[in-house]
Protein backbone atom coordinates (compact mmCIF):
# COMPACT_ATOMS: atom_id res chain seq x y z
CA UNK A 1 0.00 0.00 0.00
CA UNK A 2 1.00 3.77 -0.31
CA UNK A 3 2.12 5.80 2.54
CA UNK A 4 -1.37 7.50 2.02
CA UNK A 5 -3.77 4.13 1.91
CA UNK A 6 -1.47 3.14 5.40
CA UNK A 7 -2.33 6.69 6.81
CA UNK A 8 -6.37 6.54 6.05
CA UNK A 9 -6.43 2.46 7.32
CA UNK A 10 -4.86 3.61 10.83
CA UNK A 11 -7.12 6.33 10.79
CA UNK A 12 -10.14 3.75 10.61
CA UNK A 13 -9.25 1.93 13.56
CA UNK A 14 -9.76 5.21 15.75
CA UNK A 15 -13.39 4.51 15.52
CA UNK A 16 -12.64 1.32 17.64
CA UNK A 17 -11.46 3.98 20.70
CA UNK A 18 -14.13 6.64 19.79
CA UNK A 19 -17.12 4.36 20.07
CA UNK A 20 -20.36 6.28 19.73
CA UNK A 21 -18.32 9.93 19.37
CA UNK A 22 -17.48 8.93 16.29
CA UNK A 23 -21.09 10.67 15.31
CA UNK A 24 -19.66 14.01 16.50
CA UNK A 25 -16.65 13.92 14.29
CA UNK A 26 -18.45 13.31 11.30
CA UNK A 27 -21.08 15.86 11.63
CA UNK A 28 -18.40 17.91 12.68
CA UNK A 29 -16.63 16.80 9.16
CA UNK A 30 -19.87 17.60 7.08
CA UNK A 31 -19.70 21.74 8.60
CA UNK A 32 -16.51 21.75 6.78
CA UNK A 33 -17.30 20.39 3.58
CA UNK A 34 -17.43 23.42 1.46
CA UNK A 35 -20.50 23.40 -1.59
CA UNK A 36 -17.98 23.37 -4.06
CA UNK A 37 -16.35 20.06 -3.05
CA UNK A 38 -13.36 21.20 -0.82
CA UNK A 39 -13.11 21.73 2.58
CA UNK A 40 -12.46 24.39 4.40
CA UNK A 41 -9.45 26.07 5.93
CA UNK A 42 -9.42 28.01 9.50
CA UNK A 43 -10.92 31.18 8.06
CA UNK A 44 -13.69 29.23 6.51
CA UNK A 45 -12.59 29.18 2.85
CA UNK A 46 -12.22 26.09 0.76
CA UNK A 47 -8.35 25.22 0.31
CA UNK A 48 -6.66 22.39 -1.53
CA UNK A 49 -4.30 21.92 2.08
CA UNK A 50 -7.39 21.40 4.02
CA UNK A 51 -9.11 19.22 1.45
CA UNK A 52 -6.58 16.59 1.96
CA UNK A 53 -7.22 16.28 5.95
CA UNK A 54 -11.24 17.17 5.63
CA UNK A 55 -11.31 13.96 2.80
CA UNK A 56 -9.29 11.53 3.98
CA UNK A 57 -11.09 11.88 8.02
CA UNK A 58 -14.14 11.22 5.88
CA UNK A 59 -13.30 8.04 4.71
CA UNK A 60 -11.54 7.27 7.97
CA UNK A 61 -14.59 7.69 9.89
CA UNK A 62 -17.33 7.14 7.33
CA UNK A 63 -18.73 10.05 7.05
CA UNK A 64 -21.12 10.14 3.70
CA UNK A 65 -19.03 12.24 1.44
CA UNK A 66 -20.01 12.79 -2.35
CA UNK A 67 -16.55 11.72 -4.11
CA UNK A 68 -18.22 13.17 -7.66
CA UNK A 69 -18.32 16.61 -5.88
CA UNK A 70 -14.94 16.51 -4.61
CA UNK A 71 -13.22 15.19 -8.19
CA UNK A 72 -15.40 18.07 -9.57
CA UNK A 73 -13.83 21.03 -6.98
CA UNK A 74 -9.98 19.40 -8.21
CA UNK A 75 -10.84 19.63 -12.05
CA UNK A 76 -11.26 23.71 -11.25
CA UNK A 77 -7.44 23.71 -10.40
CA UNK A 78 -7.33 21.78 -13.65
CA UNK A 79 -2.83 21.08 -13.61
CA UNK A 80 -2.12 23.63 -10.23
CA UNK A 81 -0.17 25.87 -12.17
CA UNK A 82 -1.27 28.55 -9.63
CA UNK A 83 -0.33 26.47 -6.75
CA UNK A 84 2.93 26.48 -4.76
CA UNK A 85 4.88 22.67 -4.12
CA UNK A 86 2.73 22.00 -0.68
CA UNK A 87 -0.84 22.45 -2.42
CA UNK A 88 0.49 20.88 -5.50
CA UNK A 89 1.26 17.65 -3.47
CA UNK A 90 -1.86 18.04 -1.59
CA UNK A 91 -3.70 17.98 -5.20
CA UNK A 92 -2.45 14.68 -6.28
CA UNK A 93 -3.08 13.41 -2.67
CA UNK A 94 -6.72 14.22 -3.29
CA UNK A 95 -7.13 12.19 -6.44
CA UNK A 96 -5.45 9.40 -5.12
CA UNK A 97 -8.77 9.44 -2.85
CA UNK A 98 -11.56 9.79 -5.32
CA UNK A 99 -12.88 7.21 -7.88
CA UNK A 100 -11.93 9.17 -10.23
CA UNK A 101 -8.55 9.08 -12.05
CA UNK A 102 -6.87 12.10 -13.54
CA UNK A 103 -6.20 12.53 -17.30
CA UNK A 104 -2.59 11.13 -18.64
CA UNK A 105 -1.91 15.06 -19.49
CA UNK A 106 -2.68 16.10 -16.16
CA UNK A 107 -0.40 13.80 -14.25
CA UNK A 108 2.39 14.72 -16.35
CA UNK A 109 2.20 18.18 -16.34
CA UNK A 110 1.81 17.75 -12.11
CA UNK A 111 4.99 15.74 -12.21
CA UNK A 112 6.92 18.24 -14.41
CA UNK A 113 5.77 20.84 -11.55
CA UNK A 114 6.87 18.85 -8.91
CA UNK A 115 10.29 17.74 -10.62
CA UNK A 116 11.15 21.91 -11.24
CA UNK A 117 11.38 21.52 -7.34
CA UNK A 118 14.30 19.52 -7.30
CA UNK A 119 17.64 20.42 -5.55
CA UNK A 120 21.40 19.59 -6.80
CA UNK A 121 21.80 17.32 -3.96
CA UNK A 122 19.66 14.80 -5.77
CA UNK A 123 16.01 15.69 -3.23
CA UNK A 124 13.51 17.99 -3.29
CA UNK A 125 12.65 21.57 -1.74
CA UNK A 126 9.35 23.28 -1.45
CA UNK A 127 11.43 26.36 -2.62
CA UNK A 128 12.44 25.89 -6.36
CA UNK A 129 16.17 26.75 -6.51
CA UNK A 130 16.93 25.29 -3.03
CA UNK A 131 20.32 23.56 -3.42
CA UNK A 132 19.57 21.49 -0.41
CA UNK A 133 16.26 19.14 -0.42
CA UNK A 134 13.54 19.09 3.12
CA UNK A 135 12.61 15.97 4.93
CA UNK A 136 8.85 17.36 4.57
CA UNK A 137 9.67 17.80 0.55
CA UNK A 138 11.03 14.44 0.19
CA UNK A 139 8.10 12.93 1.96
CA UNK A 140 5.66 14.54 -0.42
CA UNK A 141 7.58 13.57 -3.62
CA UNK A 142 7.62 10.09 -2.63
CA UNK A 143 3.88 10.10 -1.73
CA UNK A 144 2.90 11.98 -5.21
CA UNK A 145 4.45 9.38 -7.06
CA UNK A 146 2.87 6.44 -5.07
CA UNK A 147 -0.43 8.67 -5.97
CA UNK A 148 0.06 8.68 -9.17
CA UNK A 149 1.37 5.31 -9.39
CA UNK A 150 4.15 6.32 -11.77
CA UNK A 151 7.90 5.96 -10.67
CA UNK A 152 10.46 8.47 -8.69
CA UNK A 153 13.23 9.27 -11.10
CA UNK A 154 16.31 8.86 -9.88
CA UNK A 155 15.19 7.74 -6.07
CA UNK A 156 18.91 7.47 -4.93
CA UNK A 157 18.80 11.34 -5.11
CA UNK A 158 16.29 11.22 -1.94
CA UNK A 159 18.33 8.72 -0.39
CA UNK A 160 21.24 10.99 -0.62
CA UNK A 161 19.11 14.52 0.55
CA UNK A 162 18.04 12.36 3.32
CA UNK A 163 21.64 11.36 4.45
CA UNK A 164 22.90 15.28 4.39
CA UNK A 165 19.82 16.08 6.84
CA UNK A 166 20.43 13.43 9.85
CA UNK A 167 22.10 14.43 12.58
CA UNK A 168 24.69 12.88 15.09
CA UNK A 169 21.99 11.91 17.31
CA UNK A 170 19.78 10.00 14.76
CA UNK A 171 17.09 13.16 14.33
CA UNK A 172 16.15 14.97 11.12
CA UNK A 173 16.33 18.43 10.69
CA UNK A 174 13.56 19.99 8.41
CA UNK A 175 15.51 21.99 6.26
CA UNK A 176 19.66 22.00 6.18
CA UNK A 177 21.76 24.18 8.60
CA UNK A 178 19.06 23.61 11.30
CA UNK A 179 21.17 22.29 14.50
CA UNK A 180 18.54 20.34 16.27
CA UNK A 181 16.27 17.55 14.72
CA UNK A 182 12.66 17.95 14.67
CA UNK A 183 10.17 14.47 15.35
CA UNK A 184 7.53 15.52 12.38
CA UNK A 185 10.92 15.56 9.82
CA UNK A 186 12.46 12.40 11.43
CA UNK A 187 8.80 10.79 11.49
CA UNK A 188 8.88 11.75 7.50
CA UNK A 189 12.25 10.55 7.37
CA UNK A 190 11.77 7.18 8.45
CA UNK A 191 8.35 7.29 6.15
CA UNK A 192 9.98 8.19 3.07
CA UNK A 193 12.55 5.87 3.49
CA UNK A 194 9.82 3.09 3.94
CA UNK A 195 8.50 4.37 0.78
CA UNK A 196 11.83 3.70 -1.07
CA UNK A 197 12.00 0.20 0.37
CA UNK A 198 14.90 1.13 3.07
CA UNK A 199 14.87 0.75 6.90
CA UNK A 200 15.63 3.68 9.23
CA UNK A 201 18.63 3.01 11.87
CA UNK A 202 17.91 2.35 15.31
CA UNK A 203 19.24 5.67 16.77
CA UNK A 204 16.21 7.28 14.85
CA UNK A 205 13.80 5.19 16.75
CA UNK A 206 15.33 5.81 19.86
CA UNK A 207 15.98 9.61 19.06
CA UNK A 208 12.14 9.80 18.11
CA UNK A 209 11.08 7.70 21.21
CA UNK A 210 13.12 10.32 23.10
CA UNK A 211 10.65 12.98 22.20
CA UNK A 212 7.39 11.60 23.74
CA UNK A 213 7.01 13.59 27.33
CA UNK A 214 6.14 11.95 30.89
CA UNK A 215 2.99 14.19 30.49
CA UNK A 216 1.61 12.13 27.47
CA UNK A 217 2.36 13.48 23.71
CA UNK A 218 5.56 14.30 21.04
CA UNK A 219 7.41 17.54 21.44
CA UNK A 220 8.00 19.18 18.20
CA UNK A 221 11.41 19.67 18.95
CA UNK A 222 14.13 18.49 22.04
CA UNK A 223 13.34 22.17 23.32
CA UNK A 224 10.02 22.54 22.98
CA UNK A 225 7.22 23.50 25.68
CA UNK A 226 4.76 21.45 25.29
CA UNK A 227 3.66 18.85 23.23
CA UNK A 228 1.45 19.19 19.99
CA UNK A 229 -0.64 16.63 17.90
CA UNK A 230 0.54 16.69 14.98
CA UNK A 231 3.98 15.37 16.55
CA UNK A 232 2.23 13.05 18.68
CA UNK A 233 0.64 12.04 15.44
CA UNK A 234 3.48 11.81 12.81
CA UNK A 235 5.16 10.06 15.36
CA UNK A 236 3.13 7.52 16.81
CA UNK A 237 2.79 6.63 12.70
CA UNK A 238 6.17 6.23 12.01
CA UNK A 239 7.06 4.45 14.52
CA UNK A 240 4.09 1.41 14.34
CA UNK A 241 5.13 1.32 10.43
CA UNK A 242 8.66 0.84 11.39
CA UNK A 243 7.76 -1.97 13.69
CA UNK A 244 8.24 -0.37 17.29
CA UNK A 245 6.44 -1.18 20.12
CA UNK A 246 4.71 1.62 21.91
CA UNK A 247 2.94 0.18 24.74
CA UNK A 248 5.31 1.72 27.17
CA UNK A 249 4.10 5.18 25.67
CA UNK A 250 0.48 3.88 25.14
CA UNK A 251 -1.48 5.19 27.83
CA UNK A 252 0.07 8.41 28.23
CA UNK A 253 -0.56 9.15 24.63
CA UNK A 254 -4.19 7.94 24.64
CA UNK A 255 -4.70 10.65 27.66
CA UNK A 256 -3.05 13.52 26.02
CA UNK A 257 -5.08 13.03 22.99
CA UNK A 258 -7.94 12.65 24.61
CA UNK A 259 -6.97 15.62 26.08
CA UNK A 260 -7.19 17.60 23.16
CA UNK A 261 -10.60 16.71 22.24
CA UNK A 262 -13.49 19.00 21.68
CA UNK A 263 -17.20 18.16 22.43
CA UNK A 264 -18.41 19.47 18.87
CA UNK A 265 -16.73 16.37 17.50
CA UNK A 266 -12.68 17.70 16.49
CA UNK A 267 -9.17 18.02 18.05
CA UNK A 268 -7.36 21.07 18.60
CA UNK A 269 -3.53 21.49 17.99
CA UNK A 270 -2.42 21.62 21.45
CA UNK A 271 -2.99 22.46 24.61
CA UNK A 272 -2.80 26.16 23.86
CA UNK A 273 -5.02 26.36 21.00
CA UNK A 274 -8.88 26.00 21.51
CA UNK A 275 -9.65 26.24 17.23
CA UNK A 276 -10.64 22.59 15.62
CA UNK A 277 -9.68 22.12 11.85
CA UNK A 278 -9.87 19.88 9.78
CA UNK A 279 -6.31 19.18 10.07
CA UNK A 280 -6.39 18.39 13.52
CA UNK A 281 -8.90 15.97 13.34
CA UNK A 282 -7.28 13.77 11.06
CA UNK A 283 -4.30 13.79 13.02
CA UNK A 284 -6.48 12.90 16.14
CA UNK A 285 -8.17 9.76 13.91
CA UNK A 286 -3.94 8.74 12.97
CA UNK A 287 -3.12 9.07 16.82
CA UNK A 288 -5.50 6.97 17.90
CA UNK A 289 -5.77 5.09 15.33
CA UNK A 290 -1.94 3.99 15.82
CA UNK A 291 -2.86 3.42 19.80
Amino acid sequence: MSIRQDMIWTAVQAQDHLGDSIRAVRQFLSTQADPLGGFHDRQGRPDMYYTVFGLEAALACGAGIDLDLVAEFLKLFEDGRMFDFVHLAAMARCWASVEQSPSVEMVDSLLTRIEAHRSPDGGYNDHAGAQVGSTYANFLAVGVYQDMERAMPRPEGVLQSLGLLKRDDGGYVVQAGAEYGAAPATAAAIMTLKGLGRDCESETIQWLMRQCKAIGGFVAAPLAPVPDLLSTAVSLFALTQAGVDINPIRQRCVEYIESLWDAGGGFCANWLDETVDCEYTYYGLLALGCL
